[in-house]
């Protein structure tokens, strides 16, 4: 398993999983492209075999702050430490990147990434409670010192 930068041949896939994932985002290949070729916003990707499995958009906001704005893992790959691996890579580029704090919105119901997500010390912000689209959602942070 090796992770990897996304490349434009891979918008098709990863917009397939976005829509499904994440249908409350107006979300369309010119748009996806935009993000792939901004200079900080950043998507890395898991393939198995020539199936792209799973990846990551994250983003380097401003004072400091970063932003996992995706992680998707299709079904069969789940379980798999992948979601994990994803994580993992983002909070560590952010970090490289100077940022104190990241940021993420999860879905309320989505419990598995939920708790992937505090086991790196994400905590629900106070407050961060709303819906998009019909989907109740919250906001996670992470800081670190400096």
């Amino acid at each position: 398993m090796e992770i990897e930068k996304a490349s434009g041949k891979d918008l098709p896939e990863i917009l397939s999983q976005v829509r499904k994932e994440f249908p409350y985002l107006e979300m369309d290949e010119e748009k996806l492209k935009e993000r792939l070729l901004h200079p900080n916003i950043f998507i890395y990707k898991i393939k198995k075999g020539e199936k792209l499995a799973a990846f990551v958009d994250f983003e380097i906001l401003v004072n400091f702050v970063g932003r996992i704005t995706a992680v998707a893992v299709l079904q069969e790959f789940r379980n798999s430490g992948f979601g994990k691996k994803l994580v993992s890579l983002a909070i560590e580029k952010l970090k490289e990147a100077g940022c104190k704090k990241i940021l993420l919105i999860v879905a309320k119901e989505n419990r598995r990434a939920i708790s992937l997500y505090k086991s790196f010390g994400f905590r629900k912000i106070e407050g961060g409670e709303y819906e998009i689209s019909g989907k109740e959602v919250f906001d996670m942070a992470i800081c670190f010192p400096g």
